[in-house]
Formats: C-alpha cells, sequence, structure tokens
C-alpha cells in the first residue's frame, strides 16, 4: 500500500508536465472543497469549514473570505454578474448583491442541510437538502425543499411526511424543478413548485447531481456508474450504464451533447483497494463514454467549465485538478497572434499598481477605460491612435477604494470588458 502512495505521489507532482489537458495543481489547503462555480473569468470555491475561495486567474493565486462559522458550505450559484447565493449545513442561506464582496444572511432554521440552490431570472429560488426531525427521542432525516418568489428574502417550506434525502436541484425558466437524492429519490414539479410528483428511478443508488444544459437536456448522476438524460424534461429518461466503480458527485456540461462527471474510481491492485478521483467524459448524443482523468488518490465532489476550453474539479484534502486546452494556452507575446486580444491584468488583485496588456493584429484608435462597479468612469488610460502589436499599460489604483473594477477595451467594432480586483 505504501508503494501504492508512493505512486501516486509521484504522478501529482509530474501530472502538470504529462498531461496537455487536466492536470493537478497545489492543493487549497486541507480543507474538503465541496463546489465549485465560475463568474465569467472568475472562480469560486466553497469548503466545508465556511469560507469562500476566489481566484481571478484560475487557480494560480487564492484568496479567502469567511462566510460561515466553522460550517460545511455546500453550493453557490451566480444568477448575474452582481447577484449571488451559497447555502450549506444549519440551514445557512446567504445573498450578496454587490458581486460577492458583502453577504446578507437569509437563512432558514438550522435542522435543515441545505446541500443546493438554483435560481431563475423572475426572482424565483429554490434550495434543497434534508431536515432533522426529532420523534420520542430519535432523529429522522426527510427531504427538505424550500421556494422563494422573492430573490431569497422569503422561503416557503414543502413538507413530505417520509424519510429520505436531497442532494441536487435543477430549475428552469419554465417553472421544471427536478431534485435527486438518496435511493434513487427524484421529486419534480412542472409548475414552479406549487405541486411535486415523487418517483424513484433506481432505488439501489444515491442520485448525487441533476443538471439543466444549455440545449436544455437534463442530467442525472449518481453512485455506482448511473447517468441518465432527458431530452423531454421529466418525461422520459435514456440511462448510459457505465461500470460501477465509478461513483459520481457531480457532473458539468461541456459542450454540445459532452457532459463531464467527476467522482471516484474504485480500484484494487496487488490485494489492495483503494479510491481515485475520477473524471469522465460522457456523450449524450452517441452514448459513449471514456474516462479524462483518474491519476490521484481521493475525490472529486464538483467539477465547473467556465468555457469549453477552461475548468475546474475540486474535492476533498483541498485537491484541485484543472483543465485547459491546446487552444487556452495562447503567448500574450507571440508575435504570430493575428486577433484582437485583451489579457487579464497582472497582478490581480492588485494594490496598487497593476498592468493591462493587449494585442492589435492591426493599427488602430485604441480606447482603455476603467470604470466601478456600476459603471462610472473611473479613468482613461489610451485614447489615441495606436500601432499593430503588443503593448500595455500601467493602472495606479492607490487613489481608489477596495473593489471590483472593469477596464474595457475598444478598437474599432472590437469591444472586450475584463474584470479586476484592488485589495488594499
Amino acid at each position: 500500500m505504501k508503494q501504492i502512495f508512493r505512486i501516486l505521489v509521484i504522478v501529482i507532482l509530474i501530472s502538470p508536465f504529462i498531461f496537455s489537458q487536466w492536470y493537478v495543481v497545489h492543493p487549497l489547503g486541507k480543507a474538503n472543497l465541496n463546489s465549485v462555480c465560475y463568474s465569467d473569468d472568475d472562480v469560486f470555491v466553497l469548503d466545508n469549514k465556511g469560507f469562500l475561495n476566489f481566484s481571478t486567474d484560475n487557480g494560480s493565486n487564492w484568496f479567502e473570505k469567511q462566510i460561515a462559522s466553522n460550517t460545511s458550505l455546500n453550493a453557490i450559484q451566480f444568477t448575474d454578474y452582481s447577484v449571488s447565493y451559497i447555502v450549506g449545513n444549519r440551514g445557512n442561506i446567504f445573498i450578496s448583491e454587490t458581486n460577492w464582496k458583502d453577504w446578507k444572511d437569509i437563512s432558514v432554521d438550522d435542522y435543515f442541510h441545505l446541500n443546493d440552490v438554483q435560481f431563475i431570472s423572475s426572482g424565483r429560488g429554490v434550495t434543497v437538502g434534508t431536515k432533522e426531525v426529532i420523534i420520542d427521542g430519535r432523529t429522522y432525516l426527510l427531504p427538505s425543499i424550500h421556494i422563494t418568489n422573492s430573490y431569497g428574502f422569503e422561503w416557503k417550506e414543502i413538507q413530505f411526511d417520509f424519510r429520505g434525502k436531497l442532494n441536487s436541484v435543477a430549475y428552469s425558466e419554465k417553472g421544471l424543478i427536478i431534485a435527486v437524492g438518496d435511493t434513487g429519490l427524484m421529486l419534480y414539479s412542472t409548475e414552479f413548485g406549487k405541486t411535486w410528483t415523487q418517483e424513484f428511478l433506481r432505488t439501489d443508488v444515491n442520485l448525487n447531481t441533476v443538471r439543466l444544459c444549455p440545449d436544455n437536456t437534463i442530467i442525472i448522476a449518481g453512485e455506482r456508474g448511473t447517468f441518465y438524460y432527458s431530452n423531454y424534461p421529466g418525461e422520459r429518461w435514456n440511462k448510459i450504464q457505465l461500470p460501477e466503480f465509478y461513483n459520481f458527485q457531480s457532473a458539468c456540461f461541456k459542450d454540445r451533447g459532452i457532459i463531464v462527471a467527476a467522482g471516484t474510481k474504485y480500484m484494487e491492485k496487488e490485494s489492495n483497494s483503494f479510491t481515485v478521483a475520477a473524471l469522465v467524459k460522457i456523450d449524450v448524443e452517441t452514448n459513449k463514454w471514456s474516462e479524462e482523468f483518474a491519476k490521484i488518490y481521493g475525490k472529486y465532489n464538483s467539477v465547473s467549465f467556465c468555457n469549453p476550453e477552461m475548468a475546474m474539479a475540486v474535492g476533498n484534502n483541498g485537491i484541485i485538478t484543472l483543465y485547459n486546452s491546446p487552444a487556452a494556452f495562447e503567448d500574450p507575446y507571440n508575435s504570430n497572434v493575428n486577433n484582437f486580444k485583451l489579457y487579464q491584468n497582472h497582478p490581480n488583485p492588485f494594490n496598487p499598481l497593476t498592468v493591462i496588456s493587449y494585442h492589435l493584429p492591426v493599427s488602430g484608435y485604441v480606447t482603455l477605460k476603467v470604470c466601478d462597479i456600476i459603471g462610472n468612469e473611473i479613468a482613461t488610460l489610451i485614447d489615441e491612435n495606436k500601432p499593430a502589436g503588443m503593448d500595455e499599460v500601467e493602472f495606479d489604483g492607490s487613489y481608489l477604494s477596495s473593489g471590483v473594477y472593469f477596464y474595457k477595451l475598444k478598437v474599432g467594432n472590437f469591444v472586450n470588458i475584463k474584470k479586476m480586483i484592488l485589495l488594499k
């Protein structure tokens, strides 16, 4: 067993060099990482100690903000550029209306443990988990669903009289809500949560994630290689049975027809058994699958794609694995670049100086401006004709307060905006 562990450690150390797409980076502490989510190019990770960890450079540098006191935070969702939600154990629900800088506590009772949250654009939302009920001195767990029509400031509990646990929920703009949980439990509503129907997809496994993809495909994944998808939401489920040594905790849409599921893979070697963190690619158009990455000891709890070329998977003991397609590795100083490009400022976060770089394939009239979070113009860095090629400009934020700012490059019809953070 020690020899196996040594091999796994070696793989962790050299994997950034030998794998061109998925590769392991330095762990984010020792906490268990429960959820990862992108908002634009920024990435956010929740842990089981009550912290929100965030990075503006895809995991090269991390910053943390304590949201709850020593309790597990389980899911995060961004509804637009400024509003976001976090849920966790002890009934914790938090909302930020300031692009995750400040958080308001809108929690429910602490005997609820909330595992997932989903909102749609109308301000309707749902969170699911479990409810602890004590009867005759014994504790029972019941499925927990809370519905809101007021952006989370008022919650209505949907009560159930049977035991169970809900792990994940999906919500569509047309009013379909699907929640899944242990022992194959599925609860769904087609009327924004007014009435509910109970089904069991597979009673011998736990269903850990349900997601509505951009192409309106609904996917469900769980233990023992379980994976379902539907092109007719809630009506007909197609099953792709993967090997039972996979246990999926999370799944995410990558590109048309392609899903990446994350979890564990059970393995045996030389009479020893162990689990490795596993990522599996599933094509719902061809019903085929392939193993993407299963090289390190541990468990993935969540995977998220920023776009088809960039993703992150996180799990227990701080493990982080990144995905970058070859197209994502662009050298900003490569003279062969033939497109307009605006690059992420560096360093970011910064205090008080940072550098903004850009590339022009042809000469043109360039404007580069800095605005605050509500759109007020802070500074004009460039307002003149510039030659083709790479250029950079330094921005001094010494006169500004800490916060999120945006910089906007405009050259002819090309416009691009990126976010930067000033931390003093």
